[in-house]
């Protein structure tokens, strides 16, 4: 019967214009809330993944460089064997790398020249996620390169174009000091959806890395060793320690994006606390509603305590109604959420072609388009939060309503 009475009192076309408008305002300031949270929580949550997800598949998570002063070195056979048999590791790749520059109808791009064996070709993932290519199989042929698609894009080549590497090594010649500059065909095009990768990594052949940055075989620069799980090195960390690996030498992927993931996490955090705060100012909207709710209905009030209704089943008569106006705008908002959440890249680009804008800038944020992770402890979570605050709204006003008296009621509508 209580629910029965708080749905006459919240939809009943005999009311008030004023209160009409309150409640629709508090509806829809709940429901606003409640979609903003869902999504930004959700774009968030999802930028987080994905980017850790991107750093952990394709960059290496123990990297193991040449002693302080050198440029390369040898791995020791043993130490290369203890690698290999250690349960934590899942592969390991020596490899040759520099810095380069492309450079195309005048436009100069810096890249990262990353030479890998043929052995290890097949499981690079520029290699897994091929695009274009010209090459069978993964190995890439000497004097050939793997770039990524936003490289492609940016100097407009496509797979057979060739193009000139500009490398850090000069040659004098009679007319002075001139740059080392190396042709390249290219063979293939991936799409890692991570910008680093597609944007300023070039993949080669071991020999012909080697070959034009200078690396005598068979040195290399660096060791990258990738784990079976990324969130625990510490034993891959002592292996190397064992085997005279100084620590200022080894660097793992969570240190070289401390100070990133750090941001992320508390930029992830003020956003919950703001946004929450939007659900507060709706929760006193709710307030404010129900409060010229009870001032309506102070007559009916008077009534149903002249009946013999107890105090405690007026405050419930007026909690109801006010949590019919906190439910329904929960779950409209959670709805709008979850929707705006499924179709986030198609609205990103929408408002992009309409305005005009840049929302989502690859180059900053370092992923291909916009990620959201909406899973069900997030709806239920935010979904919990806004009802536990919509009901501490609601409790003060139906409090109000069950102190009045009902000879006051009755006095102000004489």
């Amino acid at each position: 019967m209580i629910w029965r009475l708080a749905w006459r009192y919240v939809f009943s076309a005999q009311r008030d214009a004023f209160l009409v408008v309150i409640v629709r305002m508090a509806f829809v300031g709940i429901m606003l809330g409640v979609a903003a949270l869902v999504v930004v929580l959700a774009v968030m949550r999802g930028f987080h993944k994905e980017l850790l997800r991107c750093i952990t598949q394709i960059e290496s998570h123990v990297t193991v460089t040449a002693p302080p002063g050198e440029k390369y070195w040898l791995p020791a056979p043993s130490l290369l064997k203890n690698l290999r048999e250690h349960p934590d590791v899942e592969r390991m790749v020596p490899l040759t790398f520099g810095q380069g520059a492309f450079v195309r109808s005048g436009v100069l791009r810096g890249m990262n020249v990353r030479g890998v064996s043929m052995r290890d070709m097949g499981c690079e993932p520029m290699i897994q996620d091929l695009r274009e290519q010209e090459f069978k199989g993964a190995h890439v042929p000497v004097g050939g390169a793997v770039i990524g698609v936003v490289c492609a894009r940016e100097l407009g080549v496509q797979v057979g174009d060739t193009l000139d590497l500009i490398l850090p090594h000069a040659y004098e010649t009679m007319v002075g000091v001139v740059p080392m500059i190396v042709p390249v065909r290219i063979v293939g095009i991936a799409e890692t959806r991570y910008y680093l990768t597609d944007a300023n990594t070039v993949l080669v052949h071991e020999d012909f890395g080697a070959r034009i940055l200078r690396v005598p075989k068979p040195l290399v620069h660096r060791l990258d060793i990738y784990a079976r799980t990324p969130e625990h090195l510490d034993g891959i960390c002592r292996c190397l320690e064992d085997n005279g690996v100084h620590k200022v030498r080894v660097h793992v992927w969570y240190e070289r994006h401390a100070s990133f993931i750090q941001t992320l996490q508390v930029e992830r955090l003020v956003m919950t606390i703001i946004l929450t705060l939007m659900i507060l100012v709706a929760g006193f909207n709710v307030v404010s509603g129900l409060m010229m709710f009870v001032r309506d209905k102070r007559y009916d009030t008077a009534l149903l305590r002249l009946m013999g209704c107890p105090r405690y089943k007026v405050a419930s008569l007026y909690m109801s109604a006010g949590s019919l106006i906190a439910m329904g705008g929960v779950v409209t908002g959670v709805i709008l959420g979850v929707v705006i959440c499924a179709y986030i890249e198609p609205i990103r680009r929408g408002i992009e072609k309409v305005f005009q804008v840049d929302l989502f800038k690859e180059e900053f944020y370092m992923l291909g388009q916009v990620p959201a992770d909406c899973g069900v402890d997030l709806v239920f979570t935010i979904a919990g939060i806004a009802l536990c605050v919509s009901m501490v709204a609601v409790w003060f006003p139906a409090r109000r309503a069950a102190k009045q008296s009902p000879l006051e009621c009755l006095r102000y509508e004489m």
